[in-house]
């Protein structure tokens, strides 16, 4: 399915209304049926909710998961490993931090599929702690978890936020060998802000560079163009997709977009995903 005819595609039904069982499912049908087998262009499941506050917990650092029954299916329980605080870029302070959560058993030959996981938080808050109920699931059904955090506005505007979701990707497979990760199965998993920016890299990924650009800080001869890989699966929960017909004077995404749509007009339709439709 190509993620251009997907995004958004069931409105009416908001994942805030649903149940975290329910919801948790969806996700594990999304990643798990999408990984199965290689795309050629990204998959996105995505719908309109808010991030669960019951998923806000405090960190654990290098610990394992006590095992879990799981959500979705009956399956025996899986102990599940967090390496925390592992630095992903060199974004300034927490910013370019992740948390890596897998399973403890032994991946077998062909490796896991990956999934890197955005938080949400308005792009002005949030860290990679909120969705660790999230991970933790996805690494008991196999997965590798990579959890990030990413610059925040108003420090930092747009597309910086974009590019730390790119150099999330480009991490993820540099450390394949030492988490088994099987580089063509790899997903991205994110919620409100986390899911605008999870579908903005995907929508765009297939697209030349150029154009990539315009929501981007890299250049055009910038050697991470050419690391970057390719997306097998996106989910993303409540995810804004167009902020083109904001009104022209608004100002409410200026400390994210850097002005009004009438001061920004090609910033806000670079921001939106829905354009590169």
């Amino acid at each position: 399915m190509d993620c251009r005819a997907a995004v958004n595609c069931f409105p009416e039904y908001p994942m805030a209304h649903l149940c975290p069982v329910v919801t948790r499912t969806l996700l594990l049908i999304v990643l798990v049926t999408a990984t199965e087998r290689p795309a050629t262009h990204a998959q996105v499941a995505a719908s309109r909710g808010q991030e669960p506050a019951s998923l806000v917990q405090r960190p654990e650092q290098q610990v394992a998961a006590a095992p879990v029954a799981s959500a979705a299916s009956p399956r025996s329980a899986v102990n599940v490993r967090c390496d925390a605080n592992l630095r992903y870029s060199d974004s300034p302070g927490n910013a370019g931090l992740c948390d890596v959560y897998y399973p403890e058993s032994h991946a077998g030959p062909g490796g896991r599929p990956a999934v890197v996981v955005v938080h949400g938080g308005g792009w002005v808050s949030g860290s990679k702690w909120v969705l660790q109920g999230y991970s933790r699931l996805l690494a008991q059904h196999g997965f590798v978890v990579v959890t990030i955090n990413y610059r925040l506005a108003p420090q930092f505007q747009f597309p910086a936020q974009v590019d730390d979701v790119r150099q999330a990707l480009i991490w993820t497979v540099d450390n394949a060998k030492r988490f088994s990760i099987d580089t063509d199965r790899l997903g991205i998993f994110g919620y409100s802000a986390g899911g605008h920016l999870s579908t903005l890299v995907s929508v765009l990924a297939d697209e030349p560079v150029l154009t990539q650009m315009s929501a981007s800080g890299w250049q055009a001869d910038d050697p991470r163009w050419k690391r970057l890989p390719k997306v097998s699966a996106v989910c993303a929960g409540g995810p804004p997709c167009d902020f083109r017909n904001l009104p022209l004077d608004n100002s409410a995404l200026a400390f994210f977009l850097g002005g009004s749509r009438r001061e920004k007009p090609d910033v806000y339709a670079a921001a939106s995903p829905i354009s590169h439709v």
